[in-house]
């Protein structure tokens, strides 16, 4: 059997300690600080089973590392670390149902902030459509089945950097196209909407709505412009064919398929 000696918890163990600890004494109902206002540790990590024989609970049958362990080690404030000396009224067993029910409010507060730092887009599903028969028969484009395939893929690389970016972007993108005006510039039509009235519109801060702006260029989907008048416009950016984004609203607004499932939702088999 192992010398017994006392080791000093590793700087891991007592970052966690600390986390789940939320700065407060473990004891029932304490309020007491294990940092103070001016970042110095006041209180005190504590052994459920001691570090050395003749401590308070000391278990033999554990090793070295065991007693240093996390799952035996608690903080608490001088006073509480005092009153648990008490081996009568807090065995080994309480103590442990004390550190867990503690530590289970901060740790949900912990899973909760990961859980919120994440990539959000990977949680949407993008549908992809299979046949755009719909679409080719209601816009009368009379395509062939090879020519919808090509305009299939050209939807493909669209559809997989909308579903790059967060649902809030998306919408911010349904927005644009919904106030988007076409003009002609030369033989092409271009669908622009003034900065201006969509930051308003959406009660943006400048500082958000250029991020998110930012994004969309990223993803070429949109980007800032100038137009004739030197006004900032945001402008869409269309498919390798002219016109995705004048028939993918005439045909929403004709059959009466929801423009918004299909940007912001992905769901681009309702174009089938």
């Amino acid at each position: 059997m192992e010398e017994v000696r006392r080791l000093q918890p590793t700087s891991e163990t007592l970052r966690e300690l600390y986390l789940k600890s939320g700065n407060q004494c473990a004891f029932p109902d304490c309020k007491n600080l294990m940092m103070n206002k001016d970042g110095v540790f006041v209180g005190q990590v504590c052994h459920i089973e001691a570090a050395m024989p003749g401590g308070e609970r000391f278990n033999k049958n554990q090793t070295n590392e065991e007693r240093r362990h996390f799952d035996n080690l608690m903080l608490m404030c001088h006073y509480h670390h005092k009153v648990t000396d008490n081996v009568d009224e807090y065995p080994v067993e309480r103590l442990k149902e004390i550190k867990a029910d503690h530590e289970a409010k901060f740790t949900n507060i912990i899973e909760q902030i990961s859980e919120s730092i994440k990539d959000h887009s990977k949680e949407d599903i993008l549908i992809m459509p299979k046949t755009l028969e719909s679409m080719n028969k209601y816009l009368e484009w009379g395509n062939s089945d090879e020519e919808l395939q090509w305009t299939i893929e050209c939807i493909g690389k669209f559809a997989k950097n909308l579903s790059s970016v967060t649902k809030d972007i998306r919408n911010l993108l349904f927005i644009i196209n919904e106030r988007a005006e076409g003009r002609k510039k030369g033989i092409d039509t271009i669908y622009e909407v003034p900065a201006a009235e969509i930051k308003a519109i959406c009660k943006m801060s400048l500082k958000d709505f250029i991020d998110n702006i930012i994004i969309l260029e990223k993803y070429n989907l949109c980007y800032r412009d100038k137009d004739w008048e030197d006004i900032d416009v945001i402008r869409l950016i269309d498919l390798p064919y002219d016109g995705w984004w004048k028939d993918l609203k005439e045909f929403c607004m004709g059959t009466g398929v929801d423009l918004n499932k299909v940007i912001v939702d992905l769901q681009f088999n309702l174009l089938d």
